[in-house]
C-alpha cells in the first residue's frame, strides 16, 4: 500500500468484492452479507445520502440499532468524505456539543419533537428500501475508490472517561491509517483471515478498528452479544474477540458452563489492567492468545501489558515521564506520562483551554496518567494524575493497590477514594465490588496486608454489588464519590 494514499474501509471492501464477491463479509443473527452485497449496499446508500445533501466535510451523527445498517452508513459517509460520529439515542441531547455542531443527524429512533430545528434524516425502512432498489450507475465502483487525504477528518468521538467532563476528539485519516497498519503487529497476526466477533456497536472505537481489519484481510465481521459470543467463536477455525474489562468476567462465567475450550481465539482486553484471576479464567477456557493494552482515547493503543504489569511501548509511539513542572524525570522516577506519535490527536474540539493544558508546543500530549519508565520502552502505569490520592498527607497511587485488591477471593473490582474527615484531613476509603456478602469478613481481614507497601494508615471499607461504569467499562469514580456522599 502506498502510505501517501492511505486505504479506506470502502476501498478494502471493493477489493474483496472484486476478488471474492460471494465471500461472507458480515453476519448478524441469521442474516449473512457477501462482500459483493456490502460493496453495492455502500454505493447505493452513498448515492441516496448525497441526494439528501450530505457533502464532504459535513459532521454527521449516526444512530441506528441495526448494526449492519450502521456499518453500511459509516462506509457510505466515509465514501462521501463526511466526518462520522456513531452514537446512541441517549447521546442525542442539546448539551452534547457534537449535536450542536452536527450538519445532519441520521437517526432511527429519535422522535420528531426532539431537537427542533436540527437537520435530520430518518433512516427508516422506507428510506432504505428506496435506496437499495435504485439501480447503480455505470462505473459506480469508482465511488468506493476515491482517496481520502491524510489530513481529512474521519471520525469524531466523545468520552467523559472517569471524570464526567466530556471531551471531543477528531480522528484524522492519517491517525486511523497508522493505527490499522500497526494493529497486526500488536495482535501478532499471522496470515490467517481476520474473523472478528463484534460485541459492541461502531460507537466503540475498538469495533471500528477491528471491523476494518476484518474487511481489510477478507474476513468476516460477526455481530454478536455477550450471550452468543462463545457460540459465535465456535463458528470459525480462528477468530478475534475484543473485550471490555467488564465483559470479560461474564464471558468467563459463560465459558465455565461449557465443556472444553472454545475454538482458537485471540482475545484483547481494554478498559483497564486485567487482574491475574481474569487472565487465568480467559486462558483456561476462551483465549488461545491474550493481550491487554494500555491506551488513551487521544492516542489509541500506547503499550502492551505483560503478566508482570510492565508495558511494552508500541512502534511509532514515544513516551517520556515529566514532573508537575514539566521537568524530565529519570528512569525509575514517577511522573506524568507524555506521548508523541502519529496516532495522537492534535487537540480537543471546541475546548481551547483543555487543548492548551494537554497539547504541548513541541508535539507532546500530556496525559492525566502517572507512571514511570523502568527500561527502554518499558512503562509502568501507576494510575491517573487526577486520581492520585492524598490521604492525610500521604500520596497513595490507587491503580496498583486496586489491582492487588481485585486478586482477592470474592472481589470483582475495587476503587480507592479519599474523603475529608471532620477535621479536613484526607481519609482513605476502599470501595469493594464483591461477588457475595459472605466474603466480606475475609476481604476485611486481607485488606491491611494488601495495602502494605503503599499505605500503612487507617481506612474505611464499603461493599457494593455493582460499581457505576462508562460504556467502555471504566469505573466512574465521580459517581462512586457522589453515591457515598
Amino acid at each position: 500500500m502506498n502510505e501517501a494514499t492511505p486505504s479506506t474501509m470502502a476501498r478494502d471492501v471493493l477489493g474483496w468484492a472484486r476478488r471474492a464477491p460471494r465471500a461472507v463479509a458480515v453476519v448478524e443473527g441469521s442474516a449473512q452479507y457477501s462482500y459483493g452485497e456490502l460493496a453495492e449496499h455502500t454505493a447505493k446508500l452513498a448515492l441516496a445520502l448525497r441526494a439528501a445533501g450530505v457533502a464532504a466535510g459535513n459532521l454527521v451523527l449516526v444512530e441506528n440499532n441495526n448494526r449492519y445498517v450502521h456499518l453500511v452508513s459509516v462506509l457510505a459517509l466515509e465514501v462521501l468524505g463526511a466526518v462520522v460520529s456513531s452514537c446512541w439515542l441517549s447521546d442525542l441531547t442539546e448539551d452534547n456539543k457534537a449535536v450542536r455542531h452536527a450538519d445532519l443527524l441520521i437517526t432511527e429512533n429519535l422522535g420528531a419533537e426532539a431537537l427542533p430545528g436540527k437537520a435530520r434524516l430518518g433512516l427508516d425502512q422506507g428510506f432504505l428500501d428506496a435506496a437499495m432498489s435504485a439501480p447503480l450507475p455505470p462505473g459506480w465502483e469508482a465511488m468506493l475508490e476515491v482517496p481520502s487525504p491524510l489530513g481529512a477528518g474521519v471520525r469524531l468521538t466523545r468520552t467523559s472517561g472517569t471524570t464526567g467532563v466530556p471531551k471531543y476528539m477528531l480522528l484524522k485519516r492519517s491517525l486511523m491509517d497508522n493505527s490499522v497498519r500497526h494493529a497486526p503487529a500488536f495482535l501478532n497476526m499471522r496470515n490467517e483471515v481476520f474473523n472478528f466477533i463484534a460485541l459492541h456497536n461502531f460507537n466503540f472505537l475498538g469495533t471500528y478498528v477491528f471491523g476494518w481489519l476484518a474487511l481489510r484481510f477478507g474476513g468476516c465481521i460477526c455481530f454478536s452479544s455477550l450471550e452468543t459470543a462463545l457460540a459465535d467463536v465456535n463458528r470459525f477455525s480462528f477468530s478475534y474477540l475484543n473485550l471490555l474489562v467488564g465483559d470479560a468476567s461474564r464471558i468467563i462465567a459463560a465459558a465455565e458452563a461449557l465443556p472444553g475450550h472454545c475454538n482458537p481465539c485471540s482475545v484483547s482486553v481494554i478498559g483497564g489492567a486485567m487482574p491475574p484471576a481474569m487472565q487465568q479464567g480467559l486462558l483456561r477456557r476462551v483465549a488461545t492468545e491474550l493481550r491487554n493494552a494500555y491506551q488513551a482515547n487521544e492516542a489509541l493503543a500506547v503499550a502492551r501489558f505483560d503478566r508482570s504489569g510492565i508495558s511494552e511501548v508500541l512502534a511509532e509511539m514515544e513516551v517520556r515521564i515529566t514532573g508537575d513542572d514539566g521537568r524530565p524525570m529519570a528512569e525509575g522516577e514517577a511522573g506524568v506520562i507524555e506521548l508523541r506519535s502519529p496516532r495522537v490527536i492534535d487537540r480537543y474540539e471546541w475546548d481551547a483551554a483543555l487543548t492548551a493544558e494537554h497539547f504541548l508546543a513541541d508535539g507532546w500530549f500530556r496525559t492525566s496518567d502517572v507512571g514511570k519508565l523502568v527500561g527502554p520502552g518499558q512503562l509502568v502505569v501507576l494510575g491517573r494524575r487526577d486520581e492520585m490520592l492524598n490521604a492525610g498527607g500521604v500520596k497513595v497511587p490507587p491503580l496498583p493497590i486496586e489491582e492487588r485488591i481485585r486478586a482477592l477471593p470474592g472481589v470483582k473490582d475495587a476503587v480507592l477514594l479519599v474523603f475529608d474527615d471532620q477535621h479536613g484531613a484526607g481519609e482513605l476509603h476502599v470501595v469493594v465490588e464483591r461477588t457475595d456478602p459472605a466474603w466480606d469478613a475475609a476481604i476485611q481481614e486481607a485488606l491491611p496486608g494488601t495495602l502494605r507497601g503503599f499505605y500503612y494508615g487507617g481506612f474505611r471499607v464499603h461493599y457494593v454489588a455493582r460499581l457505576p461504569r462508562t460504556e467502555t467499562g471504566k469505573v466512574q469514580r465521580h459517581m462512586v464519590r457522589s453515591q457515598l456522599g
